[in-house]
């Protein structure tokens, strides 16, 4: 009987498996090298209100030298994408959980936009590294895996517990809404992590405080940068912020534990436009109900004799009233909290100077005594809160003004960063919020200087701190790049089962032969008869096994879609099963 040659045999699907993996390569940039040939764009970005005169001969608006494009064009696409919206899933391209990600968007910002083929999916979470040379002083920021660019410089063991934080009042995102230098409309607070808008009056926005090289020294080094903005009152100007009262604001009691924290500057040589900076006591909203409509009512209350230190507090509830006054000829910052029959009254005297005239403060209560702190220093003066009776009132904060009347207002004042944490802070958590060394500071509580935007390729560095740019974006001084990109492979393998009686004879026709009738003829016919229908005995036989070098994979209309080669021969056994698995990655 002829012997069956077997060509094709079927593949089970479970001997087909696809795996996929990642893979991860390597790159670097560097300032110095011609980069734009290859895809990349560095970019600056300026904000502008609205409209952004785009081909208007009269305005000559800021372009990048690189490509031309307009740089607030380019702040507000970035904007767009990624900021103005930071949280919301549908409107942000990327970064969307706001627990682990900080994203702000400062007045300016230098952009990296590196190309496909070198990010392939997404740049690696974890893996971008940039070093930089800025004003002579070297910048590390590294990528935490969450999309932050973290400077390793400003160090986070001190900060303060976010979660503990009930107020937070920063003005620093007040140019979205206000012109540098022109009045407030309004300010976005966060009350217990929640936004709410303060309503402004006769507050202007101005840039912020002076970064020192050396802040602790009788002649600091100003490097003449501004960091952030800041609320001020000009000269013969009266004018508040007003937030709303929150139930969250009655934990200031004696057996409560808080602190309150804040910068503040007098424009003057000396405190002695004398006037309140925070309050909670004298504006408050009280509810009526005529006819079984319930509503609000406003209430201004003039504070005792200006609300100086010989006033007194009786009949007043307040958990604070923070003010400046002249005791004598030496200027003060004072606190007094009331339950309406007794007083806490502490002053510290402050030593004021044109060179450091920024000064951080902080009261703190551990349920035993209120604590006075000026520039991350205690102050030896320190008191109780009344014992009995409680502190709280549905008074408004206000700050500038004691009311919305304009009582006992400062004026050439300068205040910013104010926070308010349900815990007592530890020194060292108070000389973090005090500290605005120009390299290490953290008065703003982040390291973050930026965000990656890992599947769109783009790197994005803004700050408050001005020593990511000193006057000039990031990556127009020296610096080098590092990331990997994600490159998905696909590893592919089949499995080719190969039974002991089959797949035992060649199809070469070369082995065959035509018998001479119908039946095994002898070798010497094999030799002169052409192919035909029988195997020679030599490849029926033990001699001659055939040997395996390739294999083909092919879909169920015979057509080819993959060759493996051996690396070297296999020969076919037919006492035994064989298995081949055939490997293939793209």
């Amino acid at each position: 009987m002829p012997a069956v040659p077997y060509v094709f045999r079927p593949v089970k699907s479970g001997d087909v498996q696809l795996r996929p993996f990642k893979a991860y390569k390597s790159y670097t940039l560097q300032s110095n090298t011609d980069y734009s040939s290859s895809g990349y764009r560095v970019h600056d970005a300026i904000y502008k209100r609205p409209p952004i005169h785009v081909g208007v001969d009269s305005y000559n608006y800021p372009i990048n030298a690189s490509d031309g494009t307009n740089q607030h064009v380019v702040w507000s696409n970035i904007d767009h994408r990624y900021y103005h919206y930071p949280y919301d899933i549908s409107r942000c391209h990327e970064l969307t959980n706001n627990r682990v990600t900080e994203k702000y968007l400062n007045i300016s910002a230098s952009i990296l936009t590196i190309p496909y083929f070198d990010i392939g999916e997404k740049i690696k979470p974890g893996s971008v590294n940039i070093n930089g040379i800025v004003n002579g002083i070297n910048i590390l920021l590294q990528d935490d895996g969450h999309g932050n660019l973290r400077d390793m410089a400003i160090l986070t063991a001190s900060f303060a517990s976010a979660s503990s934080q009930i107020l937070y009042a920063s003005f620093n995102n007040a140019f979205r809404d206000t012109e540098v230098g022109s009045n407030l409309s309004l300010l976005n607070v966060k009350v217990d992590n929640i936004n709410v808008n303060a309503t402004v009056n006769n507050v202007r926005l101005t840039e912020g405080l002076e970064l020192h090289t050396n802040i602790n020294t009788s002649s600091p080094n100003d490097l003449d940068s501004r960091s952030g903005y800041l609320g001020f009152i000009p000269t013969s100007t009266a004018g508040y912020v007003q937030i709303p009262h929150h139930d969250i604001f009655n934990r200031f009691n004696r057996t409560d534990h808080w602190t309150i924290s804040f910068w503040y500057r007098q424009a003057l040589n000396k405190y002695n436009n004398n006037g309140t900076i925070i309050s909670k006591a004298f504006q408050r909203t009280n509810t009526q109900i005529i006819n079984g409509v319930r509503s609000f009512v406003t209430q201004s209350i003039t504070p005792p004799v200006d609300a100086s230190i010989v006033g007194s507090y009786n009949q007043i509830q307040t958990p604070f009233h923070i003010f400046t006054d002249t005791v004598g000829s030496t200027d003060c910052i004072c606190f007094k909290a009331s339950n309406g029959s007794s007083e806490l009254f502490i002053s510290g005297a402050i030593s004021y100077s044109t060179t450091l005239s920024w000064e951080h403060f902080a009261f703190v209560n551990d349920g035993e005594f209120v604590r006075m702190y000026i520039n991350g220093n205690l102050h030896p003066l320190s008191g109780s809160l009344p014992l009995t009776g409680s502190t709280a009132n549905n008074a408004d904060v206000m700050m500038f003004s004691a009311n919305t009347q304009f009582d006992n207002p400062i004026d050439n004042a300068y205040l910013g960063e104010v926070r308010m944490y349900d815990y007592a802070l530890s020194t060292s958590e108070i000389q973090s919020l005090s500290n605005r060394h120009y390299i290490s500071a953290s008065l703003y509580q982040t390291n973050v200087a930026g965000n990656i935007f890992y599947r769109n390729g783009q790197i994005v560095l803004s700050s408050p701190l001005s020593k990511y740019h000193s006057g000039s974006s990031f990556f127009s001084n020296e610096w080098t790049a590092s990331w990997k990109g994600t490159h998905t492979i696909y590893e592919n393998e089949v499995m080719v089962r190969i039974p002991a009686d089959q797949f035992n004879y060649s199809v070469n026709p070369t082995v065959t032969y035509r018998p001479a009738m119908a039946v095994d003829s002898t070798s010497e016919i094999e030799k002169q008869n052409g192919p035909g229908s029988l195997y020679k005995s030599i490849f029926t036989g033990s001699l001659a096994k055939p040997y395996i070098t390739t294999i083909g994979l092919y879909n169920d209309k015979a057509q080819l879609l993959a060759v493996g080669k051996l690396a070297q021969p296999v020969q076919k056994r037919d006492d035994v099963d064989m298995n081949i698995i055939v490997r293939w990655d793209y």
